[in-house]
């Protein structure tokens, strides 16, 4: 069973590698970020990883 994670500030210095980490490690990635947020730290993840930004989607949604 893969376990999920969400995490918020993946796309600063910190979270990205923390985010290719989890996604190295095998586990299903939930990403929070601002539409603003640059995502050059994390570019080649993007597409392995679900992201919701968080001024565009209601947090209701990310969780249902």
């Amino acid at each position: 069973m893969t376990k999920t994670l969400f995490v918020t500030g993946g796309t600063g210095f910190i979270g990205s590698h923390l985010v290719e980490r989890l996604v190295r490690d095998n586990y299903r990635v939930i990403l929070v970020k601002r539409s603003s947020s640059d995502t050059w730290r994390i570019k080649p993840l993007l597409e392995k990883v679900t992201s919701y930004d968080i001024d565009d989607t209601p947090m209701g949604e990310i969780f249902c």
